[in-house]
């Protein structure tokens, strides 16, 4: 299994964000992504990508790409 990290380029950075922000079913204004977005980014609890283009070079982003299955096995359970 190989694996392997790349920084994503700052014109990309703020759609990334704002995607980790509302991941899973996260609603936007909702308590907990608001909390998130202040908490770490300082942003609004509803940021839009001109905010969030604002703060990117002070929060490196990093694609992880590794081949395979984190555990090392072809499937669950084999």
């Amino acid at each position: 299994m190989s694996t392997g990290a790349a920084w994503v380029p700052q014109r990309q950075r703020a759609g990334v964000i704002r995607a980790c922000l509302f991941r899973w079913g996260m609603r936007v204004g909702s308590r907990a992504a608001a909390k998130e977005a202040r908490s770490f980014f300082g942003v609004s609890a509803d940021p839009s990508l001109a905010e969030l283009e604002r703060i990117i070079e002070h929060h490196p982003v990093l694609r992880i790409a590794f081949d395979g299955h984190a555990d090392g096995r072809r499937g669950w359970g084999k």
